[in-house]
Formats: structure tokens, C-alpha cells, sequence
């Protein structure tokens, strides 16, 4: 089911902080064993796809829907 461009900032915004507040609360837990650390990276990725998900949804509410969204810098060789 899709939903619009502003819920899906909306969703993804608190998804990410949901998780980023979660990881700092759980530090110590996370950082206690190796499978631990392990799940705290799986849930730091996830965390890094939320953040650009919601990155990605505030250009296209802010600039307009015909803005491509360019994460990464061009290189240019002189």
C-alpha cells in the first residue's frame, strides 16, 4: 500500500529517531557481545536507509516532485 510523499516523511522521520533513541538507550546491551554489536549494525543500517528516505521525501515536498534526488557529489577530472 502507497502512501503519500509528506506521510512517508512523516513515517520515516520517526522511524529513524525511534531507532537512533533506541540504539543510545541500548548502548551498553548493544556493545556487550558480538551478536549484539552485529544487530546493532543491521539496526544502523536500517536506520541510514530511514534517514535517506526521509532526506529524499523532504526535497520532493520542499523543492517540487520534478527535483531528482542527488545524494552523492559529482566528481569532475580537470
Amino acid at each position: 500500500m502507497a502512501v503519500s510523499t509528506t506521510v512517508s516523511l512523516v513515517l520515516a522521520s520517526l522511524s529513524a529517531v525511534l531507532i537512533f533513541s533506541g540504539m543510545q538507550m541500548y548502548r551498553p546491551l548493544l556493545a556487550s557481545s558480538q551478536i549484539a554489536t552485529i544487530f546493532g549494525g543491521y539496526l544502523g543500517s536500517w536506520l541510514f536507509i530511514l534517514s535517506l528516505t526521509a532526506v529524499s521525501n523532504l526535497e520532493a515536498v520542499v523543492l517540487g516532485y520534478g527535483f531528482q534526488a542527488k545524494f552523492f557529489p559529482k566528481f569532475h577530472s580537470v
